[in-house]
């Protein structure tokens, strides 16, 4: 029986664990090596012979690869999901490295675990030892692969073990830590956790404007060129403020995103042959913030002006064939689309459908991508059926391969009540609009603009279809949440408007039977005319 973590082990026992996962994957014996990868005297083994940092980089590499082979199989395994088996690893990788922090934190090296009988344990070898600083850079390595793979929480958890550490080590106001908290917004974003995302990402921006002052107050003048260390950290915050711009248009706080934006773009544009990438990035974000924010003329015309802007950056960077130009143009149709300018959205999306089905092999977002561009089209060309048919099936892909993906759901079952109202079947649109705001509250939370444009669509259904108490109920929710997000604004005088036609025509309802008497002096015996008439004023 083989003792992995022996105390002295020779040539042939260094090799393999150095080399045996490898091997093993060569050979497909992927159960053997997810067993393996898990061992936790295996990992100690290899830190002991290889030293904390060579034997986490080499364990992490062969978890990846491990990792790919699981999802690429082409057979099925009896084994646990991929994301858990590498959980599981690095969990235990984790351990081993809390065990050298403690070592190295005793007076005399010694870790007395009379638990663990093995002689290795009772030796102070030095590779057996982790600094603070080691250690949380080590907790780093291991979240930035949990995050490649979409594996949220526990990258976070080990994120903040790598904060503590080495804000412990050298200090709170640091890059390495300002980056962690990049990291952590990031993956909070990923999660839906925005508000958390905010935070973190406001904290990394305090720690980078602070390095920023100390920098230019060493600088002699600003007008010499940023030193490498400048450009970068510089870049950092742009990046981490093009982030927290992302994260309030997600939370419908459009002009604080707008700003945010605004503060990018212009840190960008001092070196903009260097940025030019991000600039494009930054101007497709802001034309985001303008589309969803109150869908008033000049906002979108804002929108567009930014993503033509958007779109010749990334022309000069990629040419004009390549996938990046794609999102763009499919939101340039978008916007053409919301102006009411449908013929002017076709030749967009047409160019968006060229390019995306340029690639060999899409993904699944690609492929859901085309169907979506390939649905608008339908509708614009009043193919209803045809586009309600496509719709559906991108709402069945994303639930069965891609994870229920909430608010892209959602959009598709927005754009389905939309085409259903076209050909005038009203009861399938209220439905498809209640299951778009159930999900929107899920993803984007109860006061986000969007649900109050889903609750406004949904009562004007509701009031064609003769329900107008339901349509009040509808409106009044949507009128808060507005009122709150917007104040005095154009949505909000249209909700009201609406509050007044349907206050009216319940009323009217009301007193079908009752003699015929002029509108004003109706509001005396009916409430329903006085509500309209306040609502109307």
């Amino acid at each position: 029986r083989c003792s992995w973590n022996d105390a002295n082990p020779d040539g042939s026992h260094v090799y393999a664990l150095s080399h045996m996962p490898t091997h093993m994957l060569r050979a497909k014996r992927i159960k053997e090596c997810c067993t393996l990868l898990r061992n936790e005297f295996f990992i100690r083994g290899r830190i002991y012979s290889m030293g904390f940092q060579e034997a986490v980089d080499q364990h992490v590499s062969d978890v990846e690869a491990l990792y790919e082979e699981m999802l690429n199989a082409t057979v099925q395994l009896d084994l646990d999901e991929p994301n858990d088996v590498m959980q599981d690893s690095y969990e235990k990788l984790a351990d081993a490295i809390k065990r050298g922090k403690k070592l190295h934190d005793l007076s005399n090296g010694v870790d007395f675990d009379e638990s663990d009988h093995s002689s290795a344990a009772a030796t102070t070898h030095e590779n057996r030892r982790c600094t603070g600083l080691l250690a949380g850079t080590l907790f780093h390595r291991l979240a930035y692969s949990l995050a490649q793979k979409n594996n949220w929480a526990p990258a976070i958890g080990l994120y903040r073990s790598s904060e503590n550490l080495i804000s412990s080590e050298l200090g709170e106001e640091t890059e390495i830590v300002a980056s962690i908290l990049y990291s952590m917004g990031w993956i909070f974003f990923e999660m839906d956790d925005y508000e958390k995302s905010a935070s973190a990402l406001k904290d990394c921006l305090y720690i980078l404007n602070a390095l920023r002052t100390d920098a230019y107050a060493k600088t002699a003048t600003k007008s010499f060129p940023l030193t490498q260390i400048q450009f970068r950290q510089e870049l950092y915050k742009a990046k981490a403020l093009a982030k927290l711009g992302e994260v309030m248009a997600i939370m419908s706080e459009y002009d604080s995103a707008i700003e945010y934006y605004e503060k990018s773009f212009d840190i960008l544009k001092k070196e903009p042959n260097r940025n030019r990438m991000e600039m494009s990035m930054v101007l497709h974000g802001k034309g985001l913030a303008y589309y969803w924010k109150n869908g008033e003329k000049e906002d979108l015309e804002q929108a567009m002006k930014c993503f033509e802007q958007s779109l010749r950056f990334k022309q000069v960077i990629l040419g004009f064939s390549d996938i990046g130009l794609a999102s763009t143009y499919e939101q340039m149709g978008n916007v053409m689309v919301e102006m009411g300018e449908t013929s002017a959205a076709v030749p967009l999306y047409d160019e968006a459908l060229r390019i995306i089905k340029q690639v060999e092999l899409p993904t699944q977002e690609q492929e859901t991508d085309i169907m979506t561009m390939q649905g608008a089209l339908c509708c614009i060309n009043g193919y209803y059926d045809k586009g309600i048919s496509l719709y559906s099936k991108i709402t069945n892909i994303m639930k069965r391969k891609m994870g229920y993906q909430e608010e892209k759901v959602a959009c598709i079952f927005n754009l389905m009540a939309k085409a259903y109202e076209k050909t005038n079947k009203k009861k399938q649109a209220c439905a498809m609009y209640e299951k778009c705001l159930k999900l929107r509250k899920s993803a984007v939370g109860i006061d986000h603009l969007k649900v109050a444009s889903t609750l406004y669509d949904m009562a004007m259904m509701f009031h064609k279809r003769g329900k107008p108490t339901r349509a009040l109920e509808c409106l009044e929710e949507s009128r808060r949440i507005r009122i709150d997000r917007l104040g005095n604004s154009v949505p909000v005088a249209e909700t009201l408007q609406q509050l007044g036609n349907s206050s009216k025509l319940a009323a009217q309802y009301e007193e079908q039977n009752s003699k015929p008497e002029s509108f004003l002096s109706k509001r005396r015996r009916f409430p329903r005319y006085e509500a309209a008439i306040n609502f109307y004023e």
